[in-house]
């Protein structure tokens, strides 16, 4: 048994356990003090010496007793210096061996253990301690066995089941050096479910499960309502071993090694301000910088690279702690294709994951609009988009990057609608079942289509038959009835609420502008008509094409009809005006305020909608690419950043979205990366094209918060746990925080110095206590001897 203490006893200052030689110390001064005298014989100590003979053997005991508490003094005094400790178990290792306990490790190498707050990263430390924690367990317990998992692939253990003793330190220092920290979300949950499967494959062994982690908030902590717990499924575990469902017990050691105050400045979004970008037109860009830290950033830049050039700087006005600043600012991509646009912040912080966005832009050499004349005329004031063209591309030496195409309804079947961003129906007749056929195939693929009204459009049964259908065609209402205004001079427009295309009109209830007056629209189904659309009788295609309708503008008068309308169709949009787009029924064309040109530019450009190729990807989610059938081959080559070092991945076809005559949907690897994954397709006619993906950082991560004390411990309520810091030395020596047994030094020292010191004064002949012996002549009854 005492070799069994031996082994599980360590001290924190081993040199200073040789002070327990300080336990002869009592016993020198004792000897010392038993001094010798020359006997002389005299008659009047007979009886003293008799009663010292009698009372010899009691006051032996009490100097023996005393001195023992001297030397027990020292020893506990010496102990207490160098600060034993004991491994907690030892006692059940002394009692006996017990079964395996099966170890399971795992290591956060997510994202936010790159942060490096001084000159080692949050992972360094993890690693360190998780070096040591292998050591010592192959060390006192090398026939466990012990499975060693990272989060970010919990699917391929380092290590699994396997036994300490059958593998060398060196092999494990290898092993754990190959784990790098990867630029992804930790996904707790996912690899701790991986860990609850294995739990439930050994029902009947007890299982320590270590987690290392930073425990950043934004991953582990489960809010209410929102999400469970991380460690949901050892809860599960861990319940069935309450209630005896399961034999093997189930602990977690959790080891922390962060604590708050993570600074951190992210960039966490880049956005186009208008969805369609034009090359060698100015386009607006918009990039949120967070300040994460809790003071106040100042004298920061954006450092812009396009298609790796670097720009003109861009300086940041300083950011309050914990806010963030929107900061816009323009550019112009050359040319058309897929443009590269980097942002980063200067200078750098110490968590550089985040300091750098990068997107992939797709530019267009124009943006092409159909525009259908339903009432063409040489007349250029007569003709019914004259007005509409000269807004959207005017004459000059400055263009707008739109070009404009106009037909005549009868072409209109003829006319292949893939080749425009945008098509405006002004003022046209119902076209033929084939044309109408062929704008509704064209608005589900992304497409947007403008209808107008006009007296040419005035046909409003046929147009409620053909393009409304109840509901499942594209007209985003029911048209019921011409109106013509009370007001001679007609009535303004007012918007309702924030949109791009009403940005020109004054929110509230003031009018568009005091030059602006309609005198004559269309009246549509009431708000809840166009709002709520019926479903009767209808193909399952086309009530997935269905969604309310949303009214952006009213006129003026007292009914507030609609004005503008609109309602998503399939992938693509459709808006309703119910006036003329030229003068015929209303003089807004001709407004001095400029408002109808904006307005129109903006309505395209909207209609245009975004690109279906997406500006960037989150890291940690599979590359999903939307192709279409007719323009690629439905498969595709994967290339991450680190190509060619690194081999090209097969996509595969993830199936259709909702509705058929949608895009092919290719899913690729697993974005483990930052950077630009290149996709490798084949068009129809055989030709090759390399599309760029831009991969990113979520921008949750950027928040480095990490749960405290507290919310862990509510995280792992209901499971048996201990909470630790990686920093802690139970690392060095084992498995769960080493118990120091200094307190307990501390109390018996003081105790074995008061015990001392009151038996020496009881031993001394205390005030209360009598002598306890008498003469032996008195005892016989003889005469007292004095002097």
């Amino acid at each position: 048994m005492s070799a069994g203490w031996l082994l599980a006893m360590s001290f924190v200052n081993p040199l200073l356990v040789g002070g327990l030689a300080l336990i002869a110390v009592p016993i020198l001064i004792h000897i010392l003090s038993r001094r010798r005298f020359r006997v002389v014989e005299w008659g009047a100590m007979q009886f003293l010496l008799e009663a010292e003979r009698e009372n010899r053997k009691r006051v032996q005991f009490e100097q023996w007793l005393l001195l023992l508490l001297r030397c027990l003094a020292m020893a506990l005094l010496a102990l207490l210096l160098a600060r034993p400790f004991v491994q907690p178990g030892f006692v059940a290792t002394l009692l006996g061996a017990k079964s395996a306990v099966h170890r399971y490790v795992l290591i956060d190498d997510s994202a936010s253990m790159g942060y490096r707050g001084s000159s080692v990263r949050d992972f360094d430390l993890l690693m360190e301690s998780t070096e040591r924690l292998l050591a010592w367990l192959r060390s006192e317990a090398p026939n466990d066995p012990v499975t060693v998992l990272t989060t970010s692939d919990p699917a391929t253990p380092v290590i699994e089941a396997q036994t300490l003793s059958k593998l060398s330190m060196d092999d494990l220092r290898s092993r754990l050096r190959d784990i790098e920290v990867r630029p992804l979300p930790a996904n707790p949950r996912h690899a701790l479910t991986r860990v609850a499967n294995w739990l439930d494959q050994r029902p009947d062994a007890d299982a320590d499960v270590y987690v290392l982690s930073d425990y950043q908030r934004s991953d582990w902590w489960a809010r209410a309502a929102e999400r469970e717990s991380a460690f949901e499924s050892i809860k599960r575990i861990a319940a069935a071993a309450d209630a005896d469902e399961r034999q093997g017990a189930v602990r977690v050691i959790a080891v922390r090694s962060s604590v708050d105050g993570r600074d951190n400045l992210a960039v966490r979004s880049i956005a186009l301000l208008r969805p369609q970008t034009i090359a060698g037109m100015p386009a607006q860009v918009v990039v949120e910088v967070a300040n994460l830290t809790n003071r106040t950033a100042v004298d920061l830049t954006l450092e812009i690279t396009l298609n790796k050039d670097a720009q003109p700087a861009v300086p940041i006005e300083e950011i309050e702690p914990g806010k963030t600043r929107e900061v816009l600012f323009e550019i112009t991509f050359p040319k058309a294709g897929f443009q590269q646009l980097s942002v980063g912040i200067g200078p750098r912080d110490p968590f550089p994951l985040d300091d750098d966005r990068r997107v992939v832009v797709p530019v267009a050499e124009t943006l092409p609009v159909l525009v259908v004349d339903g009432e063409p005329s040489s007349d250029v004031w007569a003709d019914e988009v004259y007005a509409l063209r000269s807004a959207l591309a005017p004459p000059g030496p400055l263009p707008s990057g739109i070009h404009v195409e106009v037909v005549e309804p009868s072409a209109l079947d003829a006319t292949p609608l893939g080749e425009y961003r945008a098509v405006m129906f002004c003022n046209a007749p119902v076209p033929s079942p084939a044309a109408i056929a062929e704008l509704e195939r064209y608005v589900r693929r992304g497409g947007g289509l403008l209808i107008a009204l006009g007296s040419s459009a005035a046909a409003i049964e046929e147009y409620n038959q053909a393009l409304w259908r109840n509901g499942s065609g594209v007209l985003p209402a029911a048209l019921e009835a011409i109106v013509d205004t009370e007001e001679r001079v007609g009535v303004g427009l007012q918007r309702l609420g924030e949109h791009p295309v009403t940005a020109m009109f004054t929110a509230g209830d003031q009018q568009l502008s005091e030059y602006v007056h309609f005198r004559r629209f269309v009246r549509t189904a009431s708000r809840t008509q166009a709002q709520t659309l019926e479903r009767d009788e209808d193909s399952e295609s086309e009530a997935s094409s269905r969604s309310s309708a949303t009214i952006l503008a009213v006129y003026a008068n007292a009914a507030r009809t609609p004005a503008l309308i609109e309602r998503p169709f399939g992938r693509g949009r459709v808006m309703l005006f119910t006036s003329s787009i030229d003068a015929e029924w209303n003089d807004w064309p001709r407004s001095l305020d400029g408002s109808y040109v904006v307005t129109m530019l903006e309505l395209a450009h909207y209609l245009a909608g975004a690109p279906q190729h997406p500006l960037s990807l989150p890291a940690g989610e599979p590359i999903r690419l939307a192709i279409w059938p007719d323009e690629h081959e439905p498969g595709a080559l994967f290339r991450s950043p680190a190509f060619p070092n690194e081999p090209a991945t097969d996509a595969h076809f993830a199936g259709r979205d909702t509705n058929p005559g949608d895009p092919l949907i290719l899913e690729g690897p697993r974005a483990t990366q930052l950077g630009i994954y290149e996709a490798d397709l084949t068009d129809r006619t055989g030709g090759r094209e390399l599309r760029p993906l831009a991969v990113n950082l979520p921008a949750a991560e950027s928040d480095l918060a990490v749960l405290g004390s507290a919310d862990l411990d509510t995280t792992l309520a209901g499971i048996p746990h201990e909470i630790l810091d990686a920093e802690e030395s139970f690392l060095q020596a084992g498995d769960q925080p080493r118990r120091e047994l200094w307190r307990g030094l501390l109390i018996a020292l003081i105790g074995t110095l008061l015990l001392e010191q009151a038996l020496a004064w009881w031993f001394g002949g205390g005030s209360h206590r009598q002598p306890r012996f008498r003469s032996a002549a008195v005892r016989r009854g003889a005469p007292t001897a004095t002097r």
